[in-house]
């Protein structure tokens, strides 16, 4: 009997931890997003909300599911809503629910106190990544619920579900694949359980039947692409590269810690020597509080989820430093080095814990006092109609028109870097800026004083700066609408 109490209090405590963790969650991700929608966010949601195909390359099948998530809203709402909003409360959910899977993988694989893993759990779950993109409506919180439920299950010793879970999130993002990589390395190399070959092989089959058929429903969108370059159309559109620069590991560093922490150099850069010094006061108490809890176990390192970080690492080389790819460092690095039999001090989790909470708040905080000009653009470029805006933002803001309007705004232009990145080549775009100055006023804030101070702005910044250094350019500083730290440059005539 008395035994019999215990389990029912454990089980009581365990369903109000989950419920606690998912509504903290919830709530601060609802609440205090962290970014604002970016151009994933109003693809999407255009997508829908316009009846466009739900089918695209890296992304496969994934718009189908906050398509039928509006879908069940109509169903139960007589009232219009705003598709995007919807699909923000859609992705919070998501977020939520991940919450709740890495408290139970961290309860599965620490034998450690409830505080212990509760620190544990906060300290991932409000990372700056996690947060982020649990926050606003992206792919990457859906494809993090299949990669962690596939991790779930793996540690349950359920491997046939973990290995069709892990295929199911290949529908979602192609990343998904460096998850099932490492669980193929796994179970068949690591484990020499060979039984489940089949099972990996039957699963792939499944995946490239659905993915053909569905490349197939779409192809008229792609004439000159094969089923391959369908699958590989980010990387053939320069999103990633075996060329290594100096500058892609300093990304791929700093994208590492802003998977835990807030980093914008526009923020660094506005803060007091005093608020600077705090900044990285906390970063580093954090940071090394960190470090010390895990790495200080690196004889017992896990090669099962080992394997798994040098793939996330090696990928986000690769990706010039994309933060949406290193949003799960900080939960691998925690099951790399942190077995059963390691005691996790809940003081020093603590330590990690509060100075990141106060980064990422002071974050937050930045972003809703420091909004993008995505809106102030789109409305000058709607407004302007005798005009022409060659942006950096021009991603965001063609699908932000699309989203609204139904059809992108046609005086919206690709920045000079975005259109090498897709087409290959800048000498189709030198002769249309040249026709288009002859009949339109043409804007940019490709070089000017805002330029962005961010992965993009370093990654593409030289090439924008080497394509406009043949213009002879002046500054509008008269626009409206566009404050004190924002404005744009006119390109008056082309400089031989």
């Amino acid at each position: 009997m008395y035994l019999k109490l215990i389990s029912n209090k454990a089980q009581l405590l365990n369903y109000l931890s989950l419920t606690g963790i998912f509504v903290i969650s919830f709530l601060v991700y609802y609440f205090f997003p962290s970014h604002e929608p970016e151009t994933d966010s109003y693809s999407i949601a255009s997508a829908i909300k316009n009846k466009q195909p739900l089918i695209y390359p890296h992304h496969l099948l994934f718009k189908f599911i906050p398509y039928g998530f509006i879908s069940l809203l109509k169903l139960f709402s007589p009232k219009n809503f705003e598709v995007i909003e919807a699909l923000r409360v859609y992705n919070v959910l998501i977020g939520s629910f991940n919450a709740v899977l890495i408290f139970l993988i961290l309860k599965k694989t620490t034998y450690n106190h409830f505080i212990s893993l509760l620190l544990l759990c906060f300290l991932i779950v409000f990372g700056h990544g996690i947060w982020r993109f649990s926050s606003v409506l992206e792919v990457y919180a859906t494809l993090i619920f299949f990669i962690l439920l596939s991790i779930l299950m793996y540690e349950y010793k359920k491997y046939t579900l973990s290995i069709f879970i892990g295929i199911i999130g290949l529908f979602i993002h192609q990343l998904a694949i460096l998850w099932l990589i490492s669980l193929f390395i796994s179970l068949i190399i690591f484990k020499k359980r060979f039984n489940y070959l089949i099972t990996f092989i039957i699963g792939i089959f499944v995946f490239l039947f659905i993915a053909y058929y569905a490349f197939l429903s779409i192809e008229y969108l792609y004439p000159n692409y094969s089923f391959l370059e369908f699958n590989l159309y980010s990387y053939l559109h320069h999103q990633g590269s075996f060329k290594i620069e100096f500058q892609d590991l300093v990304l791929l560093v700093v994208n590492s810690l802003r998977s835990l922490y807030f980093i914008d150099l526009s923020f660094i850069q506005n803060l007091s020597l005093y608020q600077k010094i705090l900044y990285f006061l906390l970063i580093t108490i954090s940071l090394s509080s960190f470090l010390f809890t895990f790495l200080k176990n690196i004889k017992n390192i896990n090669n099962n989820y080992f394997i798994y970080l040098i793939f996330i690492i090696v990928f986000g080389f690769m990706s010039k430093g994309n933060a949406e790819f290193l949003i799960l460092i900080p939960l691998i690095v925690v099951l790399c080095f942190c077995s059963l039999n390691v005691s996790l001090n809940p003081k020093i989790l603590f330590l990690a814990l509060l100075p990141m909470l106060i980064v990422n708040i002071w974050g937050v905080y930045y972003h809703k006092s420091h909004p993008k000009p995505y809106h102030k653009l789109y409305e000058f470029a709607k407004k302007n109609k005798d005009s022409k805006l060659i942006t950096q933002y021009a991603p965001q803001l063609l699908n932000i028109s699309e989203y609204y309007d139904g059809k992108p705004n046609r005086n919206i232009m690709l920045s000079p870097s975005n259109y090498l990145m897709r087409y290959g080549e800048n000498l189709t775009y030198y002769d249309s800026v040249n026709k288009l100055i002859t009949q339109y006023d043409v804007f940019t804030d490709c070089i000017a004083s805002n330029n962005l101070k961010d992965r993009t702005g370093l990654v593409e910044g030289k090439i924008n700066y080497a394509f406009f250094n043949r213009y002879l350019l002046k500054e509008a500083k008269t626009l409206e609408n566009f404050g004190k730290d924002y404005s744009l440059i006119r390109i008056e005539k082309y400089i031989p």
